[in-house]
């Protein structure tokens, strides 16, 4: 069962919320395979932490989504699975006059105005000890690429804490295995301690 982790102002059923964002004209964000992957082990293993934002159409008498069309996707694929869900989600609804203004919305909310960059994750992760594969693996930051990552430093710096030395998981994604396996192998003849999954 996915456990939530959130409250919200409404609770509705998964079908009882519909798509704005997606008809049969337009798409307004891809979900790819790889990211739809991540996205569902985040939900079965962190649990749905964020609630949906929604918006109610007074015309149509229907809630729809504002924020949270990529996981309310995902929860209706686990679901057809066989995936125990719960019956009602956390829902926070927002204002907006018409579908227009409740459209606009969503590319408000859509927009990162504050970017992650390498060191500032690092140092985050490093403070939180955030250093988790589990986590490595549902994480899609859309910034941080194999290009960004300095690993000149880490070469000869042993971290050591009280319950041992400190393991750290580094995933490369590659579309390409010809690219994977120059990559793996680069990193191999640099680093002692690689291994490939």
């Amino acid at each position: 069962m996915i456990e939530i982790k959130c409250k919200g102002t409404h609770w509705l059923k998964l079908h009882d919320i519909h798509i704005l964002q997606d008809s049969e004209n337009f798409c307004l964000k891809e979900l790819s395979k790889k990211s739809f992957d991540k996205l569902s082990k985040s939900l079965l293993r962190f649990g749905f932490q964020f609630p949906f934002f929604i918006w109610y159409c007074e015309e149509e008498k229907i809630y729809y989504t504002v924020d949270g069309t990529q996981r309310l996707k995902v929860l209706i694929t686990l679901e057809k699975s066989g995936n125990a869900l719960p019956e009602k989600f956390p829902c926070v609804e927002i204002e907006a006059k018409d579908k227009k203004e409740a459209a606009r919305t969503i590319l408000l909310q859509s927009s990162s105005y504050g970017k992650i960059t390498q060191e500032g994750y690092d140092a985050f992760s490093e403070n939180f000890e955030l250093c988790d594969c589990d986590l490595c693996e549902c994480l899609d930051l859309g910034v941080i690429t194999f290009e960004d990552i300095d690993l000149s430093e880490a070469k000869d710096r042993k971290e050591e804490k009280a319950c041992g030395s400190k393991k750290y998981c580094v995933i490369i994604e590659c579309d390409d295995q010809d690219i994977q396996e120059v990559v793996y192998n680069d990193l191999k003849n640099k680093y002692s301690k690689v291994t490939k999954k």
